[in-house]
Order: structure tokens, then sequence, then C-alpha cells
């Protein structure tokens, strides 16, 4: 089944998939495309008038269906966002509870592997075979390596941890803005005036949801393999609300920055290469500004070094300042976003 309506001299429709492809006969006042695949609406679907020259043929069970009728509906902002929302959590549930899934699973692990490579009383191998170069990047003393604290403070800011997190956000985000104009779902959006900043505010708010709910795995995980495994000595709950609090603005600041990138940009794997560039860049930069000395006094302009797992755990201290410069950063970013999506122009 298919949805069909006329756009500037074309027609579109989406399949149950989302895809948006080119449509000719649905109406025979519905003439030309957009280009790629053409053809005709699936027979037998009913055509209903939702207003004054558009003209819908909705199918039963169709995802897009309740967009289209928020899109036409009086007054209905509230729900229009409500539909968006319910949209863009259909199509990142699974990456999202697959990331929160593994994400709580390695923390048990970092349990696991902490209880049988440090039993009560003796020293963490881990303490004399880790590179000196290593330690100074993480800022963790290898003495820390013998308690629960230093071990969650290097496996906080894991290579796994931000590479499965961070990822997450900048595939959301190129997906759900550049992937919609690639395969031109947001052309059928568009086709009426709907709000473009609700539109963004809409893809932020998900983003926002999925990396929070990463995070809150990763306490999850963290709190049950301390229980099940009897972990002596765990950090406070305070203690993990603010790593956690950090490393989901350090989330937040990315994927707004991934998602400035998908409101500017038309396709999918050019929106989600920029925004892998950016954190590549950023935590090489941060990397080598812990060890040479060169870098080091350049201003460190990369979002890692506002992240700081190891001074909240080991040493009790919450940078208030990192916490605000991440909020700041990632409202910017979203803020960018807004206005890029807001003023940019659609080639239909």
């Amino acid at each position: 089944m298919g949805i069909c309506t006329r756009l500037v001299g074309s027609a579109v429709w989406a399949d149950c998939s989302g895809t948006v492809k080119a449509c000719r006969f649905c109406d025979p006042q519905c003439r030309g495309g957009l280009g790629g695949r053409s053809g005709p609406c699936p027979p037998g679907v009913p055509r209903h008038r939702i207003l004054q020259n558009s003209e819908y043929c909705l199918g039963p069970g169709l995802h897009l269906q309740q967009i289209a009728h928020a899109l036409y509906a009086p007054n209905s902002h509230g729900f229009e966002m409500l539909v968006m929302t319910r949209h863009y959590l259909a199509r990142t549930w699974v990456s999202g509870l697959l990331v929160s899934a593994g994400l709580c699973g390695f923390l048990v692990l970092i349990c696991r592997v902490f209880q049988q490579v440090t039993p009560s009383g003796t020293a963490n191998p881990f303490a004399r075979l880790m590179p000196k170069w290593i330690q100074t990047a993480l800022n963790v003393d290898p003495s820390a390596l013998s308690s629960i604290a230093g071990f969650l403070a290097v496996a906080w800011q894991h290579p796994f941890v931000l590479i499965t997190l961070l990822g997450m956000g900048v595939a959301h985000a190129s997906g759900l803005l550049a992937g919609g104009v690639e395969n031109r779902t947001l052309a059928l959006i568009l086709a009426r005036p709907v709000s473009r900043l609700r539109l963004v505010a809409t893809a932020a708010l998900v983003l926002e949801f999925w990396a929070a709910v990463a995070v809150l795995s990763m306490v999850a995980g963290s709190r049950f393999g301390f229980r099940l495994l009897q972990i002596e000595n765990p950090p406070p709950d305070a203690q993990l609300a603010a790593v956690a609090l950090n490393l989901w603005l350090l989330a937040s600041a990315f994927g707004g920055i991934a998602l400035a990138f998908s409101a500017f940009l038309s396709h999918r794997a050019d929106a989600a290469g920029w925004g892998v560039t950016i954190v590549l860049i950023m935590y090489v930069w941060n990397f080598l500004a812990q060890l040479w000395t060169m870098a080091g006094s350049v201003p460190n302009f990369s979002l890692f070094h506002l992240f700081s797992p190891a001074n909240i755990f080991l040493r009790a201290q919450v940078d208030s300042l990192h916490l605000f410069a991440l909020g700041g950063v990632a409202a910017v970013a979203y803020g960018t976003a807004a206005l890029i999506f807001r003023f940019r122009n659609f080639s239909v």
C-alpha cells in the first residue's frame, strides 16, 4: 500500500518501509514525478480528499498515514510533533536498544574482570601492564586500578563506550534529517506548510532520549555488577550520577553537531561522515594534548577534554564549568541545526 499526493505538479508515494517513490497515475491531475522509478499507486486503495487541491491514497497499516492526518488537521501542532516523535522512535528503537543493552553488559563485564584480576588484598596486574602514556592520557594513576573506582574511571572512557555511544548519536542524527531528504520522506512531509523547527526539535528530542537511555543503562549495569558480584567499596551513587551526567552532555554535544550537518546536507552518508570526522579529530587532538608538550601548549578545544570520569571517581571533583560548557555546545549546535534547516532550500 502507498500514499500519494500532488506536489508542485508532481506526485510521490511512500511504501510501508518509508521509501518515497514517484507516482504518476494515482490521480488524473497528478502527472510527472520526482525522478527515479515511477509507477501507479497500488490498485484498490481508496482516495480521500483531505484538503483542497490535495489528494491522498491512504493504505491500511501505513505508518505515514498518521503523519498525513497530523499535517492536514487544523490546529494540530501538538499532535503533529507527537506523531513525528513516534515516527522517529520507530526508526531508531532497534539500534537504540541494542546499544543500551551492549553498554549495560559491558559494565557488568568490567565488574567481573575486576573481580577476577584483583582478588581481595592483592594488587591489580593492570597497574604494571598499562603503559605510562596510556596512564597519562586517561588521567589515571596505576595504584588506583586496585579499586573498583579506578577500574570504572578507565571503563567509562573506554573506546568501546565512546565509539558505541557517540556512533549511535551520529547515525541517528544523520538518518533523521539528511536520510529523510535522501529518501524523500521529508519531501512528502514538507508538501504542506509544516514547521521545520518542529521537525528539528523532534529529532533533537529523540537523540537526547536515546543518549539518556544508553547512559542510564551504563549506570544500571554498574550497579547490577556491584550487587551480583558483591564488589566491596563501590563508588557512591552521587559519583555515578555525576559521571553519567557528564557523559550524557558529551553525547548531547556531539549529537547536536551531527544534527547540524544532517540539517545542511542531503545525503545520509555525507552527514555521517562529517559527524564521525569531527569526533575523530577531537578525540585524537585531546589524546595528543595529554602526551605531547607542543600540543598541550595550544588551548584544548576538544570536547573530550571536558569529560573527566577519573576526576569524579578518584578525586571526587565535579567541574561544573565543564558541564555547563558541554550543555552550551549542545544548545548552540541544536540551534544551528534549526536555523540551517529552517532556511535551506529543497530541490523537488
